[in-house]
């Protein structure tokens, strides 16, 4: 197993709470340091920029819903993992989870009005602007090629929600994990998010949305066809 920690980065609604089950059977507690900010029970991210370079090296893995970033991580043998899934079924699934928190309960709106509402980040090109790591809005082809260059350079694995139990078993290869189990424990992602329920103007305006998600998804699984996953 390497002695550097590795780095997941947990893109939102892509089977990255289900992985942090299988990887929560497989270490300590105290190896683990996962960071969700708005979430009393780990981690914020002050705490993740707290941490220096001796205090990195008790842990195994470092998790949670932050941008690709070399300077959070400042050791020299940093390795990043991270799943991706088919954007516009990404997009579907957390609407669907904002529309299930309690302060949307009996007023939902349709995914339509959310979309041209809302403002959300998250319903645009998210995948690649965590990857890219990059700042700066909106999210141009200049971000699609820093992902990439991101996934290529620093990433020991990328897989899809898509193959999920694919991506489990390299990992189990790849990190000498001693329990291999997939775990489904996202209630949306138990109820796969399908585009059956939605017009095709809805769908034409989430593949607009994200368009460069789309490209830098097409890149990872055309990628793991190649290496045979």
């Amino acid at each position: 197993m390497p002695e550097y920690p590795l780095i997941f980065i947990h893109l939102p609604k892509t089977a990255g709470t289900s992985l942090r089950k299988t990887i929560q059977i497989n270490y300590r507690s105290g190896e683990l340091f996962f960071m969700y900010g708005k979430n009393p029970d780990f981690h914020s991210m002050k705490e993740l920029k707290q941490l220096d370079q001796s205090r990195f090296a008790q842990y195994k893995i470092i998790m949670g819903h932050f941008p690709f970033s070399k300077k959070l991580f400042p050791f020299e043998d940093r390795r990043f993992v991270t799943i991706l899934r088919d954007p516009v079924r990404r997009v579907i699934s957390y609407y669907r989870h904002v529309m299930s928190r309690d302060e949307w309960k009996g007023r939902e709106i349709s995914l339509h009005e959310y979309i041209e509402s809302s403002g959300d980040i998250q319903l645009q090109d998210h995948q690649t602007r965590l990857l890219s790591g990059m700042k700066r809005d909106p999210i141009t082809e200049k971000h699609l090629e820093k992902a990439i260059r991101n996934l290529e350079k620093y990433f020991l694995h990328v897989g899809t929600s898509e193959t999920f139990p694919q991506t489990v078993d390299c990992l189990y290869d790849i990190l000498g994990w001693r329990k291999r189990k997939i775990f489904h424990e996202n209630a949306t992602l138990k109820k796969q998010a399908t585009n059956d329920d939605f017009s095709e103007d809805v769908l034409n305006r989430l593949r607009e949305l994200n368009k460069y998600d789309i490209k830098l998804y097409e890149y990872v699984t055309n990628h793991l066809a190649q290496a045979g996953e």
